[in-house]
Parts: structure tokens; C-alpha cells; sequence
């Protein structure tokens, strides 16, 4: 599983989404983008996060 946060995301805490990505059995991955919102595949980074997303399906490891 992949988890992506946005560091300015008004729904979520960054911190708190971490703990749970922690928790998660077969969590693999996480990216964080620190000036990314809540929709962060429209955000203006978009590119980065489709990018990262495409390589982890490539290779989740």
C-alpha cells in the first residue's frame, strides 16, 4: 500500500496519517509532499504524484 500526504491538506494531520500508515500491515510506501493540498492528484505538483505513484506500481519494494 501506498500513502500519500499533503502538508497542507485542511482535512488531514500529517502526523496522524503517518501513525496510521505505521500501523497498517503491508504498508509500503509513503510520500510526502510539503506543499500539497488534499487533492493532490489536481494540486499544482500533480506530475510528482501521478510519477510516484506510477513507480511504486512498478515496483511496490
Amino acid at each position: 500500500m501506498l500513502t500519500l500526504m499533503g502538508g497542507r491538506d485542511m482535512y488531514l494531520r500529517p502526523e496522524r496519517v503517518r501513525a496510521i500508515h505505521d500501523r497498517t500491515p503491508g504498508a509500503a510506501g509513503f510520500e510526502s509532499y510539503p506543499e500539497g493540498w488534499h487533492w493532490l492528484f489536481r494540486d499544482l505538483q500533480r506530475e510528482a504524484v501521478w510519477r510516484d505513484v506510477a513507480d511504486f506500481a512498478l515496483d511496490p519494494e
